[in-house]
């Protein structure tokens, strides 16, 4: 007959090792504590610009995808009335999800009036192409953008 004792040894101090360190990673991965609004850190400008950039790039990119995707679909030309649903539907949402993101960032106090002035003037663009899509009189999101290439924007400062 065989004898199991020491291999059954064996496994039980792997299990048990095992269970040590696992009530090890546990009781670690509770140190720290606090809610995450104690633990989130506040940006740099340079972080602040960097996700912000990216808000506006993958707004612009998301927009500009549904944009020409919707367009190929069209049975003939571009209608007047084919592009202000257009403007309506894709473009002014896309810049309403980014201003309201932008407003979201945990920018610093130095910055922070600034980044709500732009989200701001985003919003208020917004609302010149809602009461009249069609117009192009005037660059809508002139004011936004200007305010934002000169936060340091690049990609919020190309709308």
């Amino acid at each position: 007959m065989l004898d199991l004792y020491p291999a059954r040894q064996i496994i039980c101090r792997g299990i048990a090792a095992l269970a040590v360190i696992a009530m090890a990673l546990g009781a670690l991965s509770g140190c720290g504590g606090g809610d995450d609004a104690e633990t989130e850190q506040q940006l740099t400008h340079a972080q602040v610009i960097k996700q912000g950039d990216t808000i506006c790039a993958g707004a612009g990119t998301k927009a500009s995808n549904e944009l020409t995707e919707q367009i190929e679909q069209l049975p003939g030309a571009l209608t007047p009335e084919t592009e202000e649903e257009l403007i309506l539907t894709v473009n002014v949402p896309a810049i309403e999800s980014m201003a309201a993101e932008l407003a979201e960032l945990d920018a610093p106090p130095e910055d922070a009036r600034e980044l709500e002035a732009i989200a701001t003037a985003f919003n208020d663009a917004v609302a010149k192409v809602k009461s009249n899509p069609r117009s192009s009189a005037q660059d809508p999101y002139a004011k936004a953008s200007g305010l934002a290439g000169a936060f340091g924007f690049i990609e919020c400062g190309k709308f």
